[in-house]
C-alpha cells in the first residue's frame, strides 16, 4: 500500500512511530561516540523524515497533526537530515502553518544559506514560506526582505 494514500489513522499511526524514531534517535546521537553507530542513528533520522514528508504530502490533517512537533523539525534543520525537505512539504500548502512561523526561523534559514551556499533545500523552503497554493503571502515576504536585507 503507498504511504500516501494510507488512511488518517494509519497515517497518523505512522508518523507518531516516525517522530519517536528521530526524538529517540537524537537523544542517543548525543550520548554517543561511536562513529558507527551516529551514522546508523543519522540514516534512521532521514528515513524518518522521508516517511514524515510521504504521508503528510496532499493530507491536511496530517500535516495539521505535525504541526506540533514543528518546533523539532526547525532545531534540525540545517543537519542535512531531511527537516528542510519536510519544512517545505508542510507549509507549501498549509498557510496556518505559514503564519506560525517567525523572524527567528527565517534568520536560522538565512544563515543557513549564508554559512553553506544557496542550497536548494534552504531555499525550496523560504520559497514554500512565500507562497502558499499559488497565493502570495505577503507578510512572509515582507519578513524574509527585512531579515535578509
Amino acid at each position: 500500500m503507498d504511504i500516501v494514500s494510507l488512511p488518517w489513522e494509519s497515517g497518523r499511526y505512522l508518523l507518531k512511530e516516525a517522530e519517536a524514531t528521530i526524538a529517540a534517535n537524537a537523544m542517543m546521537q548525543a550520548q554517543s561516540k561511536d562513529q558507527e553507530e551516529l551514522l546508523s542513528v543519522y540514516g534512521v533520522c532521514q528515513l524518518s523524515y522521508r516517511l514524515i514528508s510521504h504521508i503528510c504530502e496532499g493530507s491536511e490533517e496530517n500535516e495539521v497533526y505535525c504541526a506540533k512537533f514543528i518546533n523539532s523539525f526547525f532545531e534540525h534543520l540545517g543537519m542535512n537530515l531531511g527537516a528542510a525537505h519536510t519544512l517545505t512539504t508542510l507549509c507549501k500548502d498549509n498557510i496556518q502553518l505559514v503564519e506560525d512561523i517567525d523572524e527567528g526561523i527565517v534568520l536560522r534559514c538565512l544563515r543557513f544559506i549564508l554559512e553553506r551556499g544557496k542550497e536548494p533545500r534552504f531555499l525550496n523552503f523560504l520559497t514554500a514560506m512565500c507562497c502558499v497554493r499559488g497565493t502570495g503571502i505577503q507578510s512572509k515576504q515582507e519578513m524574509i526582505c527585512k531579515v535578509a536585507i
